[in-house]
């Protein structure tokens, strides 16, 4: 990724922080920098049972509408991640051993596609998690060029309007 588009990318998610309706183009331009076919960026709330994506793109529509109530609270990328610290980044490097033997990766990752992810949890408590996730059918992003932390502008919150 060039400099400039790392520097727009920044940008967009700054107004994105003021202008919610940003996001989608956010994980929309994410994804191509990144070369992924997918990604989203997704309030996970599980005593609610709900998944809401603030900007999504490239998942099935179909596939995103079950996500709920199949996979919500079983996804394995995601139970890896609660076990890192918050805002550090994960790539199917970090995935459970058996993680090709699971239902999400048999009946959703795998119908649509996709192999790869690289992500990270941004804000959590109990019962709700805020998860920034790119799905891909290629390893697009090597583990060891991958930054270990990320950030987000200040004012992103784990709160559920």
């Amino acid at each position: 990724m060039q400099d400039i588009d790392c520097l727009d990318l920044v940008d967009l998610c700054y107004r994105a922080v003021e202008h919610p309706s940003a996001w989608g183009s956010f994980v929309a331009k994410l994804a191509r920098a990144l070369g992924a076919e997918a990604g989203d960026f997704t309030f996970e709330d599980y005593a609610g049972g709900s998944a809401r994506p603030f900007g999504s793109v490239g998942f099935d529509p179909g596939f995103r509408a079950d996500y709920d109530l199949a996979f919500l609270g079983e996804n394995p990328w995601i139970e890896e991640l609660k076990r890192l610290p918050l805002l550090r980044s994960f790539s199917d490097a970090l995935e459970p051993e058996d993680f090709e033997a699971s239902a999400y990766y048999n009946e959703w990752v795998r119908p649509q596609g996709f192999r790869h992810a690289l992500g990270a949890l941004i804000a959590q408590d109990s019962t709700r998690s805020l998860v920034a996730r790119i799905d891909a059918k290629t390893l697009v992003i090597h583990p060891e060029e991958t930054p270990g932390d990320i950030a987000l502008p200040v004012g992103v919150e784990l709160s559920h309007r």
